[in-house]
């Protein structure tokens, strides 16, 4: 028998030591998603100082292992929504903000494979709509529109792929820029969803819904209350549309509001004003 020269053996050292590589990647990551699992889990029971100690233990073992930036991101959004049940915004925000910046530097990045590319860019819009919600909850309103803002604009970026979720977070955007007393900026954002909802046959009359409700709450702050409801009836047809209980249900009773407002006229059935539709 011939025996293997010191090239077949190199070769097959090497071979064991790539396949012991690989191996270990997968078994890293099965122990990340495991944990990032169970903390979702301890989240939903209401532990979250277990949740947020077991993502802490995740995000060291991303760093070390230096794990993708989009299941980086994943772990360090789980992390926030703990700190966050810890009552820990800052915490929420530092993690968030870290998951942004690495996903937004690897989106960036020449030469990246076009479908990591893309998780990076969903997962920034992810982490920047939730930084836009932790922003708002600590009453930050022009950091949490900002926010919203950018989460939006990840996703654009995504192409057809992210229209929806562009749309969910220019119609997020709108109701947080009502809230923060900006009506008619909000209705320009709105204007935005409404194209891109308009381009997704999957989501289309759910955003558009979505979209109609918050443009109600828009043109009621203006004092445009029959333009307000004009608009919440027709966010009630599209919401009939996709059987979604949750935006019926605020639906109806953004018009119950609207209708008990003393200073409110129920619209004529010839004139519906356009501005419930644009």
């Amino acid at each position: 028998m011939k025996r293997p020269t010191s090239r077949h053996t190199n070769s097959f050292s090497t071979l064991i030591d790539m396949n012991d590589c690989r191996n270990s990647a997968n078994n890293t990551a099965d122990v990340i998603m495991r944990a990032v699992h169970n903390a979702q889990k301890r989240l939903v029971e209401g532990d979250a100082a277990s949740a947020r100690k077991m993502a802490i233990n995740a995000d060291a073992l991303c760093s070390k292992c230096v794990a993708p930036p989009p299941v980086h991101g994943l772990v360090l959004r789980v992390l926030a929504d703990a700190c966050m049940g810890c009552n820990e915004p800052q915490g929420a925000r530092e993690a968030l903000q870290r998951g942004a910046k690495m996903n937004a530097t690897a989106a960036d990045r020449g030469g990246l494979h076009p479908t990591l590319k893309i998780d990076c860019l969903a997962r920034l819009g992810d982490l920047r709509g939730a930084l836009a919600e932790v922003e708002r909850s600590c009453n930050n309103d022009s950091a949490s529109v900002r926010a919203s803002r950018q989460s939006a604009e990840a996703f654009e970026r995504m192409g057809p792929q992210g229209q929806h979720f562009a749309a969910a977070a220019h119609n997020r955007c709108a109701q947080l820029l009502v809230l923060s007393g900006e009506p008619d900026v909000a209705l320009e954002s709105l204007a935005v969803a409404l194209a891109l909802a308009e381009k997704s046959t999957a989501h289309g009359a759910q955003l558009k819904a979505q979209g109609g409700l918050v443009r109600g709450h828009a043109l009621r702050s203006k004092g445009e209350l029959g333009a307000a409801y004009a608009a919440y009836s027709n966010a009630q047809h599209l919401a009939a549309e996709t059987n979604s209980e949750r935006i019926m249900e605020e639906i109806t009773k953004a018009i119950e509001d609207v209708t008990a407002d003393p200073a409110f006229e129920m619209p004529g059935a010839v004139h519906i004003p356009q501005s419930a539709f644009l």
